[in-house]
């Protein structure tokens, strides 16, 4: 139904149901009435006109005969109290204002209202009453509570009632189309759009909500098919290319060495020798975007459960290797009992680019540190260094395949591949690749979700 029809639903059934209940209401009051457990408002005036009409007649009042929800006093012409009779100070003071032409509230509900009468002997017979429901019983009328009053609060109470289920009601719809709404959000920025949307949404405005966001999915699932494929077309490609390329470098690598061989004049022995050495280059390039292809192409990662710690103190062991080889420093502050289901050896190759990235950039003296700790079930991965840092442009572009940089663009075989196998590794692990630049020099950062 659409929300309109829903708040008139709303509207009548609550409205039904306090009609039932105020019937139920009434009920007990007509029972209580018909049983001669409770009289009706008009009592009290019924029973006063009967006396006056009685104290007319014979000039003579008889207190005995009046009910106990009719007060009485007499008075003299002047307004004094001969006797009080069953009323006190506060009804004295309302029947005198009464004779006077003037009225007095009697609490918050009702009004006194008065009858008099002479009698034989010159006096003024005054009878109090009240329009409300009096019990029958005179211990019913002074132990319990105002019936009329009573009766009120049963009917609030139960129109309470009443309105707190039904709204409850019509909450637990909204509700569960709004957690619809919800879990149909999750699954879309979990990027589970194989799923279709088709849970029961019983407001029409919400299943048009729904079914816009069940459009949505199957575009995106689409979209996301359609890009996969051009990935996998670009991976094949350099695939290709890097395998295509291997049989003409290794002739022209081939060849340079030959010429090297032969009687040759300075200037054409350093020709040769940079011939040979960019064959060299670009066969490592080749099979750098080989393994890089391989590794991308696998759609399912190769995950085991690790030994985290252990593995971080293996790397740490060849990175410092690397790193006094190229006269730097290097520290490490890796966690104990670190464990989880990762693909160990993509990471062990991520984490030596990092290292090889930072000894490579830090002068001859200088130091680069590893810290490896878990935080809420992710492992965050720092390697920093005491080099000049990254460049804004390195900031903004690094961990693209092939950036390099103006200072990476050095004969040392670096290709721009390192911080984008990082980048890649960390996607693959539900993480991210962060750069940024520390106090004394550059800070890279991977985290990795461990589940």
């Amino acid at each position: 139904m659409g929300l309109t029809g829903l708040f008139w639903r709303y509207l009548v059934t609550t409205g039904a149901a306090l009609a039932g209940a105020a019937l139920a209401v009434l009920s007990v009051v007509l029972l209580l009435t018909g049983n001669g457990v409770v009289l009706w408002a008009s009592a009290g005036a019924q029973a006063a006109d009967e006396a006056v009409r009685r104290a007319q007649e014979t000039g003579i009042f008889d207190p005995e005969e009046l009910p106990h929800y009719v007060a009485w006093a007499r008075f003299e012409e002047s307004g004094e109290a001969l006797d009080p009779g069953t009323m006190d100070a506060r009804q004295l003071d309302a029947a005198r204002a009464d004779r006077a032409g003037y009225s007095m509230r009697y609490g918050l509900f009702y009004a006194r209202y008065h009858r008099w009468a002479r009698l034989s002997d010159g006096s003024l017979l005054a009878l109090q009453y009240t329009y409300a429901m009096p019990y029958a019983s005179v211990w019913a009328q002074r132990g319990l509570p105002d019936f009329q009053l009573s009766v009120l609060l049963a009917l609030l109470l139960s129109a309470l009632l009443v309105a707190a289920v039904n709204t409850g009601r019509y909450v637990r719809i909204l509700r569960a189309d709004a957690a619809c709404l919800t879990e149909a959000t999750r699954m879309i920025a979990d990027r589970r759009l194989d799923q279709p949307l088709n849970a029961r949404v019983r407001v029409r405005e919400l299943a048009g909500t729904l079914g816009a966001m069940e459009e949505l999915r199957r575009s995106l699932a689409a979209s996301l098919e359609h890009e996969w494929g051009m990935e996998q077309q670009r991976r094949r490609a350099f695939a290709a290319l890097a395998h295509d390329l291997k049989t003409p470098l290794t002739i022209v690598s081939g060849h340079a060495q030959l010429l090297e061989e032969d009687e040759l004049t300075a200037g054409q022995r350093e020709s040769v020798q940079a011939i040979a050495r960019g064959a060299e280059q670009m066969q490592d390039y080749m099979a750098q975007l080989r393994e890089l292809s391989e590794q991308m192409e696998a759609d399912v990662p190769a995950r085991e459960q690790t030994d985290l710690s252990g593995l971080f103190l293996d790397i740490a062991g060849e990175a410092e290797a690397l790193c006094s080889a190229r006269r730097v420093a290097f520290e490490r502050d890796v966690a104990e009992g670190m464990e989880g289901c990762v693909e160990k050896g993509m990471i062990r190759r991520a984490v030596l680019n990092l290292i090889d990235n930072a000894a490579r950039m830090t002068p001859e003296g200088g130091r680069v540190r590893l810290e490896a700790k878990e935080e809420e079930g992710m492992l965050a991965i720092t390697v920093s260094d005491t080099g000049p840092g990254f460049s804004k442009e390195a900031l903004r572009r690094a961990g693209q395949v092939f950036y390099t940089g103006e200072s990476g663009r050095t004969p040392d075989g670096h290709a721009g591949f390192g911080l984008f196998l990082c980048a890649q590794v960390a996607a693959r692990h539900g993480g991210t690749l962060s750069l940024r630049n520390g106090e004394k020099g550059a800070l890279a950062g991977m985290t990795l979700l461990l589940r």
